[in-house]
């Protein structure tokens, strides 16, 4: 009879952990995100999985974001990516992992050296930048506004959350073609499967 009181008790409880982790991820993912858009590289790092800095160390790291953001030739505007869902929990080697699947909107154009934009008709740069982002994204996810000359793209994508006790200190690591190789390199083959 005990058994079977434990058992309900697990059964019942468990959707109410379910949503304490996806409040918590949800809370943390958006700080994450957040202090990337306002140009916070250094309290975005906080919210970085160690995992990354094993393969690039932290202060490269956010000079990277701080290079990439920052660039002259380059106008970004960011908002905050939306989550689409939050999978199950899944313990590997003693850590938590969960998959974040989001849908975000970026606006991106080029700069000239003298402080021109650079359109999409008369510049060879762009022109192959946007054909790389068509195979990369889906012309379906892209648009080009002839008269701002930026160009908005839409992208679903997945994020690893991350935490040492399935509850609280959640961090993120982006999944992408770029961070996929360096991910390889530090995160269990069952997570990485999974991805």
């Amino acid at each position: 009879m005990k058994y079977l009181i434990g058992l309900m008790m697990i059964i019942t409880l468990s959707p109410v952990f379910a949503q304490n982790a996806d409040k918590e991820i949800t809370e943390g993912f958006n700080i994450f995100n957040q202090a990337i858009v306002e140009g916070k590289f250094e309290k975005a790092a906080d919210y970085i999985g160690e995992e990354m800095f094993a393969v690039v160390p932290k202060s490269q790291f956010v000079g990277m974001l701080k290079m990439m953001f920052n660039n002259p030739r380059l106008d970004i505007k960011l908002s905050l990516p939306e989550i689409l869902s939050i999978g199950e929990v899944m313990k590997i080697k003693g850590k938590f992992y969960v998959i974040i699947y989001t849908k975000s909107n970026q606006k991106i154009r080029f700069i000239t050296s003298t402080g021109e934009v650079e359109k999409l008709d008369s510049s060879t740069l762009v022109q192959q930048t946007y054909e790389a982002w068509k195979t990369q994204l889906g012309e379906e996810n892209i648009s080009y506004d002839k008269g701002s000359g930026f160009f908005t793209l839409n992208a679903k994508a997945k994020t690893l959350a991350i935490s040492p006790n399935g509850k609280t200190s959640w961090k993120y690591l982006n999944v992408d073609e770029a961070t996929r190789p360096l991910l390889q390199q530090v995160l269990p083959q069952e997570v990485m499967s999974k991805l």
